[in-house]
């Protein structure tokens, strides 16, 4: 697991930016506000309990925002 944080500071992404959009491989999509989106406990992960994400789980990828309720 990462921090989003530090993964989009990586990136490098533009000054202003208030918005990203994640779109699952099944089309559905999310937009989140990069204010919440740097809070410390969002993560990115790939891994769970010692082993690649499945798919029902959100494979490859998962965004984890704790204090929100997700899909």
């Amino acid at each position: 697991m990462v921090r989003f944080a530090d993964f989009a500071d990586s990136l490098g992404l533009v000054t202003g930016t208030h918005y990203a959009r994640f779109i699952a491989s099944d089309g559905h999509y999310v937009d989140e506000d990069m204010e919440t989106l740097r809070h410390p406990q969002v993560l990115l992960a790939w891994m769970m309990n010692g082993a690649a994400l499945p798919p029902r789980h959100g494979a490859p990828l998962r965004l984890v925002i704790p204090f929100r309720y997700g899909n």
